[in-house]
C-alpha cells in the first residue's frame, strides 16, 4: 500500500507546515510504510497530483490524505478512481474543517499515525452539473453545496480569514452579521424529484452530505455521511429578527425543534434524490469553494468513495 499526505500550503496557519512534513515523512518510516509527502502549487495541483497517482499505480492500493481545509478535499474525492483500492482521508489544517466534524473528535485526526492505520468505510458523495451561460461544471461534493445566503457569507468569511488573529468561527460569525445587515438572500426555483419545493425569494438553500458549514455551524443536523440520503433545508426570506432569533439554535443544530422552524423552515431527506435550481447567475459555494451557476442539478450517489477514519488506540 502507498499512502501519500497531499498539503496545501494555503489552507490554514503558514507556522508548522515543515514540522508537519517531517512528523509525516518520519512516521512513515517508523511504521516502516511506503509514505510520501506532496505540497501543492497552486489551485487544482491537488487533483492532477491524484489523477497522475492513479495513473501510475493503477491496480494498487492507494491511499490519499488531503491535509488542509475543505477544499483540498473536494479536489482529492474528484480525482479519485472510483475503485475500493483507492481511498482518502483527511487531516484538518485548514481553519473550517467541517468535513471531519461528522466524526465527533476532530483532533484524532491531526494523530498521523491514527491515519495511517485507519479503517476503511465507504461513504456518500453528492454528484453536482452546474450550468453559467454555455459553461458546464460538474463534480463531487463530500460535505455540502450552498445557496443564497450561506454562499454570500463564505465570500465575506474569506476576506475576514485573511486577519491572522481571527479564528475560522469567529471570521465565520462576522460573514454571517456582514452579510445580514446587507439582507442577501437568493431568488429561484427548487425541484426535488421532479416537484416544485419553492419559487421565488429565500434566504438561503442548503444540500448536504454533512452537517457542518462554517467552521462548526451545524445547520443540517440530521445529515449523515453514509445513511444514502441527501438533507436540504430551504430557509425563507425571513426578517432580520426573525433570523437573529433563530441562529443561535440553528449553529448548534438544534433550530428545528423550535416553532419558528415550523413555518419558516423546510427540511427534506431523500435517497438518491436529484435537487434542480433555477436563478440569474447567483453564488454558490461548494465544499467551501465559491462559483457562480444559472442552473443546478445535484443527486446524492451512495458509498461513492472509501474514507479513510483514524484508528483508535486502547
Amino acid at each position: 500500500m502507498k499512502s501519500f499526505f497531499i498539503i496545501n500550503p494555503a489552507a490554514g496557519k503558514e507556522a508548522g507546515k515543515q514540522e508537519f512534513i517531517k512528523k509525516a515523512e518520519d512516521i512513515g518510516q517508523k511504521l516502516k510504510m511506503n509514505v510520501s509527502v506532496y505540497t501543492t502549487k497552486e489551485k487544482g495541483d491537488g487533483f492532477r497530483f491524484v489523477r497522475e497517482v492513479c495513473s501510475t499505480f493503477r491496480g494498487e492500493e492507494l491511499r490519499f490524505f488531503a491535509c488542509g481545509g475543505d477544499g483540498t478535499m473536494n479536489e482529492v474525492i474528484n480525482a479519485l478512481d472510483g475503485t475500493e483500492k483507492v481511498s482518502f482521508g483527511v487531516v484538518p489544517l485548514g481553519t473550517g474543517n467541517d468535513f471531519v466534524r461528522n466524526f465527533g473528535d476532530s483532533d484524532l485526526f491531526l494523530d498521523l499515525k491514527a491515519q495511517l492505520m485507519g479503517n476503511i468505510c465507504p461513504i456518500d458523495l453528492i454528484w453536482y452539473s452546474s450550468r453559467l451561460g454555455q459553461e458546464y461544471r460538474e463534480g463531487y461534493a463530500g460535505n455540502m453545496i450552498n445557496i443564497g445566503f450561506d454562499a454570500n457569507v463564505v465570500a465575506r468569511t474569506n476576506e475576514f480569514k485573511k486577519n491572522p488573529f481571527l479564528p475560522g468561527t469567529a471570521a465565520y460569525l462576522l460573514g454571517v452579521f456582514s452579510t445580514l445587515i446587507r439582507k442577501e438572500g437568493a431568488n429561484l426555483r427548487v425541484e426535488i424529484d421532479g416537484q416544485e419545493v419553492h419559487r421565488g425569494k429565500l434566504l438561503l438553500c442548503t444540500a448536504a452530505n454533512g452537517c457542518f458549514c462554517g467552521g462548526g455551524i451545524k445547520g443540517l443536523p440530521l445529515a449523515v455521511l453514509d445513511d444514502g440520503l441527501m438533507d436540504i433545508s430551504i430557509i425563507k426570506d425571513v426578517s432580520r429578527w426573525t433570523f437573529l432569533r433563530l441562529f443561535p439554535k440553528y449553529a448548534k443544530g438544534r433550530h428545528l425543534e423550535t416553532k419558528t422552524a415550523e413555518t419558516v423552515v423546510k427540511y427534506y431527506q431523500r435517497f438518491n434524490t436529484a435537487v434542480k435550481t433555477q436563478a440569474e447567475p447567483l453564488q454558490i459555494c461548494i465544499d467551501g469553494e465559491l462559483a457562480y451557476s444559472e442552473e443546478l442539478t445535484l443527486t446524492l450517489i451512495p458509498r461513492a468513495a472509501q474514507f479513510v477514519k483514524p484508528c483508535i488506540f486502547v
